[in-house]
């Protein structure tokens, strides 16, 4: 596998996750929610993967090419770290959406993210709903109760910016060797992924 190729796929993937991730949040199950866990951690998955991209780029003076194929995984950091990295990038998309620094790491990382992907359940006093928040919050908290609940149409909206900005960042300087960035062929500036996917599902 080129190192050109393991950067493709990821950005492919990024596209791919939130198609399917639309998917599952617009289907019906037979109670009338929607599938709600793979939403999330698809959604979560692009935010681990934008995160980990951003993490490459600053271990590799600004370029996301790895020096060789063993170096790509060593960039990586941690799951933690790419988080990090997402908010610290797009702190002001993301805060938009009534998240916080803390709330972003303690509650989306460690609660819906974490516990997603590797128990299938979150916490007691955590919930999912598809619709949105107060002002369109990805995130509300319940100041009496504390109870915590996400708010799947927000939280994928947010990340399709997210991905969308950073596809534009990636087009407009992100990657300073011009070889690799015809070599992956990342779409034309001006094709954000929030046209993919609204093509791909009407």
């Amino acid at each position: 596998m080129s190192q050109t190729t393991l950067t493709e796929i990821a950005l492919d993937a990024i596209k791919e996750n939130l198609y399917i991730a639309k998917v599952a949040m617009e289907s019906k199950k037979n109670n009338n929610g929607c599938y709600g866990f793979p939403t999330v951690i698809l959604l979560s998955s692009v935010i681990d993967i934008i995160g980990t991209l951003l993490c490459l780029g600053s271990n590799n003076t600004g370029s996301l090419r790895p020096t060789n194929h063993t170096n790509w995984y060593k960039c990586m950091g941690t799951a933690r770290s790419h988080f990090t990295a997402v908010w610290n990038q797009y702190d002001a998309i993301i805060s938009g959406y009534g998240i916080t620094k803390n709330t972003w790491i303690d509650t989306i990382y460690t609660i819906y993210r974490c516990q997603s992907v590797h128990n299938g359940t979150i916490e007691f006093n955590t919930s999912m709903s598809i619709n949105s928040g107060a002002n369109n919050e990805a995130l509300t908290v319940d100041t009496k109760t504390g109870h915590q609940q996400l708010h799947l149409e927000p939280f994928y909206d947010m990340v399709v910016m997210i991905s969308d900005e950073f596809m534009k960042q990636y087009n407009n300087g992100f990657v300073k060797d011009t070889n690799f960035y015809n070599a992956v062929g990342i779409p034309d500036t001006g094709t954000t992924v929030s046209n993919i996917i609204e093509n791909k599902t009407k």
